[in-house]
């Protein structure tokens, strides 16, 4: 008789909440299901994989403990009690630090930890914090944690590369799924399109603005040129309030205090003039991270201030260049320098803001005045992946003779990026001239969905999604055609990417 109201009382609390009506045999095996006990657990210690809740066997030692999923939610505050709740006040038991207790009690029992968390939304991709519960456990713990990042999705390929996978059925799953052939897609075909378009004629002439417009998104100059679609967000209104500068709030921000440092304006008084424009949090959030701006911009102008202050040289440049097939074209336009180099600092950590002084210099050189040009930007410090350091990089080409012929290769994109889509995203192509230059291309590293999670294309934009799919993969279907460089490359994104960027990383 116990038994069975053990069984029949599991049995309530499984389904009290679903309504449903059963057959006769429904209700049978549901009830021989319930009937059966749970397993027994594994012996802890047996080397076995074990998985135990929170607080169970948190001082039995491991050497090695994973924490999966810890977020705040795990380890909730007072708004956790149930409705009905009596209020104890002080006497009432304090879940969190309970529960803190028991990850605390984990991670002290192991010999190494490892915590998996979610690092990007899954709705919007967006970087997310870390939960408080982690930092507050690293803190206690007083160790470093070391990031290691994966690929966002369980099963993509690059899961099972390195270091070598034991699950040898799942890794050729892997393969098989990204190998397999795909229906050609809409933005495949319209891809196709674009790119085999007739070629025009050369304009009279244009300037390294321009050519620098161009190549940071051709996508975008196609669409302006060729369509008539100068693509733009709209105003919007957002109710938001902000918390915290991500992305380009931060970098707008950065910049405004640039701009304020160049000009010698006071930096206290350009926080009036983002508040009034709503660009900062409000109150003690906003005077943080105005302060955490503030830092990074006079970190940036305390390594280029010099360079910026020093003797201002303008230099007119007006070379004219013979495209066959295409006619001639003159490129045309006056550059400033500073101290005998084309100058350009910026907040931004892509490697497309390299392309201006990079033109900048090529055009000097080519007209007789050899000149480097010089980027102070930030980049990622290697020793803290959530801060940044200024990274002093010079480019440029230093043989005239060099110098013009990649000025001509650019000249020849140009032209052809206002008629046909030229398919080399900035970012990419020169992460990928890079690899092939120092000979470390691997292409299974080119898959996934691009985004700021990929090394290799961190930002698509909304012009080139207009042309491809959600995967990297798919900048090496296309083959070159007759007009694209003919340097060995077997897809028209590598013999771009090799013939407009190889060497722009070199030199520093």
């Amino acid at each position: 008789m116990l038994h069975a109201h053990s069984v029949l009382s599991r049995f309530e609390a499984d389904h009290v909440s679903s309504e449903t009506r059963l057959t006769r045999g429904e209700f049978a095996h549901l009830l021989t299901a319930a009937e059966s006990a749970p397993r027994a657990r594994v012996a802890a210690g047996n080397g076995s994989l074990l998985v135990a809740p929170l607080g169970e066997l948190r001082h039995v030692e491991f050497r090695l403990v994973a924490l999966l999923g810890v977020t705040d939610d795990v380890v909730p505050g007072g708004s956790g009690l149930a409705p009905d709740a009596v209020d104890l006040g002080d006497a009432a038991p304090d879940q969190r630090r309970r529960r803190l207790d028991q990850l605390l009690g984990h991670a002290r029992s192991a010999e190494r930890l490892l915590i998996v968390r979610q690092s990007a939304s899954q709705r919007t991709n967006d970087r997310i914090a870390p939960p408080s519960a982690v930092s507050w456990l690293l803190e206690e713990l007083g160790a470093a944690p070391q990031p290691v990042a994966h690929p966002p999705t369980a099963t993509s390929e690059a899961n099972f590369g390195s270091p070598a996978s034991f699950d040898i059925a799942a890794h050729s799953g892997a393969v098989a799924r990204r190998s397999a052939s795909r229906v050609a897609t809409v933005r495949l075909r319209r891809r196709e399109q674009a790119r085999l378009r007739p070629a025009g004629a050369a304009p009279a002439q244009v300037s390294v603005t321009q050519l620098t417009r161009f190549l940071a998104d051709p996508a975008k100059a196609f669409l302006r040129s060729a369509a008539g679609l100068p693509l733009f967000t709209e105003p919007s209104l957002n109710d938001d309030m902000p918390l915290e500068l991500n992305g380009l709030a931060q970098w707008s921000v950065v910049t405004t205090l640039l701009d304020a440092l160049k000009q010698g304006t006071p930096l206290q008084s350009v926080i009036r003039t983002l508040r009034s424009n709503e660009e900062l949090p409000p109150e003690e959030i906003g005077r943080a991270e105005f302060s955490r701006a503030k830092a990074r911009a006079e970190l940036l102008w305390g390594e280029a201030g010099p360079a910026y202050r020093s003797e201002i040289t303008d230099v007119p440049v007006d070379l004219g260049f013979d495209l066959p097939g295409l006619g001639t074209i003159r490129l045309v336009d006056e550059i400033r320098c500073r101290g005998g180099e084309a100058l350009t600092l910026t907040p931004s950590k892509t490697t497309d803001k390299l392309i201006g002084p990079w033109l900048e210099s090529l055009a000097l050189t080519a007209a007789g005045t050899p000149t480097p040009g010089s980027v102070y930007r930030f980049v990622q410090d290697p020793g803290n992946w959530s801060d940044v350091i200024v990274d002093h990089r010079r480019v440029g080409e230093p043989d005239p003779a060099a110098a013009r012929a990649r000025l001509e290769t650019v000249l020849r994109a140009y032209v052809l990026g206002q008629h046909r889509l030229i398919p080399a995203p900035a970012t990419a192509a020169i992460c990928y001239a890079d690899e092939i230059r120092r000979d470390r291309h691997k292409r299974g590293a080119w898959r996934g969905q691009p985004g700021y999670r990929h090394d290799k294309w961190s930002s698509m934009g909304e012009a080139w999604e207009l042309f491809y799919d959600q995967d990297v993969a798919d900048l090496f279907v296309d083959p070159p055609t007759a007009e694209d460089p003919a340097n060995g490359e077997d897809s028209a994104f590598g013999a771009w990417a090799v013939a407009l960027y190889t060497g722009l990383m070199g030199g520093n």
